[in-house]
């Protein structure tokens, strides 16, 4: 997943989305998960 690439890349990746999908079912927090995505919080968000 992208917590291993350093800095954003432009797209979340399909596997970015189900992470997030997965996290959220967890009640895992926006800003939890853009940290493991190397994301900020708002794109999370924006994305759901």
């Amino acid at each position: 997943m992208s917590k291993f690439i350093p800095g954003n890349l432009k797209h979340l990746t399909l596997a970015d989305r189900i992470y997030i999908e997965n996290e959220l079912n967890k009640g895992t927090s926006f800003k939890d998960i853009a940290k493991f995505l190397c994301k900020d919080p708002t794109t999370i968000s924006k994305e759901v």
